[in-house]
């Protein structure tokens, strides 16, 4: 194993979880998987380069993966005691919904002068409101600020969507001023929250109303919070809404996603509505032929 390793290595070569696929097989027989994995990283140790950097993670992904979470922090602890091995951890144990273990690691992180990050706390925070414990997810966001651990765009995406999913609104727009007061930008997938909610219960003009507001604050954002619009009211099986939006769209100088553009188009000619599918067509040229010139 050696030998091969050490070829990979001059050309570069990088090992993935297929490398060790011969673990589950251990792990079901219950073999001496710890001696078999202290051997294991001996030798990844012991070669280093490409495959000692990518064996490392693959390793501890795999053992992850197989709930083995126990031998996954003995190989973190017999190579490097680094943030993103132990996120592999933390987000398995996550995906399981073994909580209490994610959390438990965050004090051990520590002890080994590894700080947890924003993102480290994501998963576990996620992990508890898709859980339904709300009140504890609150609580660990209130703990990683008193340890001077501020949260990032994506951690007030989690309460966001989850706010958003019980219809919670008022809460969602809270969370979204306290963006604006850090100075943090939410991200296109964070408007999607609000706008999918609405349209899941069919509050369609709160839908557009939030749009229209959004895209005033977050210019970067206009263009996929309109196109979003016009693609849920095409689902809703509502060309001419969709029309209207991509009209509207166009009439302030924003260009439609070109996918979106087309659905509608092809909708509109084949339910009988070439009226508004001529006229569509037109505009989105003209907006076309406008930005050729602008670059010219």
């Amino acid at each position: 194993m050696r030998c091969l390793l050490g070829d990979y290595n001059v050309n570069q070569v990088c090992l993935t979880d297929k490398a060790f696929g011969f673990l589950n097989v251990m792990i079901a027989s219950k073999a001496s998987t710890g001696k078999c994995i202290g051997s294991v990283v001996e030798v990844l140790n012991e070669v280093g380069g490409s495959c000692r950097v990518s064996g490392v993670r693959a390793l501890i992904e795999v053992l992850s993966v197989l709930g083995s979470f126990e031998m996954a922090k003995y190989v973190i602890s017999k190579t490097a005691k680094t943030l993103s091995y132990y996120h592999i951890l933390i987000r398995e144990m996550c995906r399981r919904f073994y909580i209490k273990g994610a959390q438990g690691l965050l004090n051990e992180m520590r002890q080994v002068g590894c700080e947890p990050s924003s993102q480290t706390y994501n998963f576990i925070i996620s992990s508890l409101c898709k859980n339904g414990k709300n009140a504890e997810a609150r609580e660990l966001f209130k703990e990683m600020q008193e340890r001077n651990c501020l949260p990032d765009a994506a951690t007030y995406e989690i309460f966001i969507w989850n706010s958003c999913r019980f219809g919670e609104f008022d809460a969602a727009f809270q969370f979204l001023d306290d963006m604006a007061v850090r100075g943090l930008q939410p991200r296109h997938s964070t408007h999607a929250a609000f706008i999918k909610s609405y349209f899941r219960l069919r509050r369609f003009k709160e839908a557009y109303e939030y749009v229209v507001g959004a895209a005033d604050k977050y210019k970067s954002s206009c263009n996929v919070m309109y196109s979003w619009l016009a693609s849920l009211h095409l689902r809703n099986n509502n060309a001419v809404m969709a029309h209207n939006v991509l009209l509207e769209m166009i009439n302030k100088g924003l260009r439609p996603n070109l996918m979106v553009y087309m659905k509608v188009l092809k909708h509109l000619q084949k339910s009988g509505r070439d009226d508004l599918a001529g006229n569509l067509s037109t505009r989105f040229s003209g907006l076309s032929s406008k930005s050729s010139m602008e670059a010219i």
